[in-house]
């Protein structure tokens, strides 16, 4: 073989070479990109999941200090009740026609609304403490991300390798 021959043999090799590197480089770049695409869906996965779980237990939370807040607001109320039926029942026993019945219907008064206020105060902390664990545990729901072009490649080159 002549030199020259040797030569282009040589170049063409070379070529090639260099051809073959620049291609797998552009494709080694193309699946960093890929790659890098899937790890932020995932981590934005992670995140909206995260957030939703989060978001749960703030709302069972608050449902829990609204709760709370009915509990205390009855309680108030029914201090006010018996304040008021003390004030009302309190002048009834002072004319001597309403002495007598005035204490026994204070009474049976008292122990009707004590019951009715504890009554509506217990219903609140079981209804709202089950509100509140339903809430809680609550399974999160995530919308499907949308799908990167690397999983839209891959899921059509499956439908054409089934296909096939």
């Amino acid at each position: 073989m002549s030199e020259l021959v040797q030569t282009v043999i040589a170049c063409t090799f070379a070529v090639a070479g260099t051809a073959l590197a620049a291609f797998l480089m552009l494709r080694l770049r193309a699946a960093e990109r890929e790659l890098r695409a899937v790890r932020l869906a995932a981590l934005d996965l992670r995140l909206r999941l995260r957030t939703n779980e989060l978001n749960a237990t703030l709302v069972a939370e608050n449902a829990r200090l609204i709760g709370k807040g009915i509990d205390q607001g009855s309680l108030y109320l029914e201090t006010g009740h018996r304040v008021v039926s003390e004030v009302t029942f309190g002048l009834l026993q002072l004319f001597p026609a309403t002495r007598g019945r005035a204490q026994q219907i204070k009474e049976t008064h008292n122990a009707i609304s004590q019951g009715i206020y504890g009554a509506f105060r217990e219903i609140n902390k079981h209804v709202g403490g089950s509100i509140a664990e339903g809430l809680k545990q609550a399974a999160p729901r995530i919308k499907k991300a949308a799908k990167t072009k690397a999983a839209k490649g891959r899921s059509r080159i499956a439908g054409k390798k089934k296909l096939g």
